[in-house]
């Protein structure tokens, strides 16, 4: 990642935010396919299929911070993160627009996949998985990964401060 001479750019950041918020995106639609897979094969029936659907959906309250730390250990670029205002951005689109846009991304492969390869009906399967995940765990979600993110960006910001430091010092 390119820097101009006082830092990246706020552009170059939102880039690497937008990055984090990807990976929250992809990984939503992958449990959702598993949901709704899981749904498939053990329900019988709209709401049943439903409730099995959307049993997974807890476990993007895990996944999505797993993945935000795991993708701030070793930053791209360390000019991202040469201020705490920009380690905070990029943990806000990626931790809140990851974790938005991701948990709504869930309910895309876990109602369709039914819909496609079991014959359900596709309205009433779509809200009968909304109705099993609840705003309460929907908010959940987000809430933790918002915050995970806008910690994990402001550590990374002090980590990559302190490696700047020291390299600095040996220099």
């Amino acid at each position: 990642m390119s820097t101009s001479p006082s830092g990246p750019t706020l552009k170059q950041v939102a880039r690497t935010g937008a990055v984090h918020a990807a990976l929250l995106v992809a990984a939503g639609v992958l449990v959702g396919g598993l949901g709704g897979f899981w749904g498939l094969i053990t329900a019988d029936g709209t709401e049943k299929t439903a409730e099995s659907a959307a049993r997974l959906f807890v476990v993007l309250v895990v996944l999505f911070p797993l993945l935000l730390v795991v993708v701030n250990i070793s930053p791209p670029s360390l000019g991202a993160y040469s201020s705490p205002f920009r380690g905070l951005l990029i943990g806000l689109i990626g931790g809140l627009g990851g974790g938005l846009i991701g948990a709504l991304a869930y309910s895309v492969p876990a109602t369709n996949i039914p819909v496609i390869l079991g014959g359900e009906d596709a309205p009433d399967l779509s809200e009968a998985v909304r109705s099993e995940i609840g705003l309460t765990m929907f908010i959940v979600v987000v809430a933790v990964s918002a915050a995970v993110g806008l910690a994990a960006g402001l550590l990374t910001h002090y980590r990559v401060k302190a490696y700047l430091a020291q390299k600095a010092r040996s220099q």
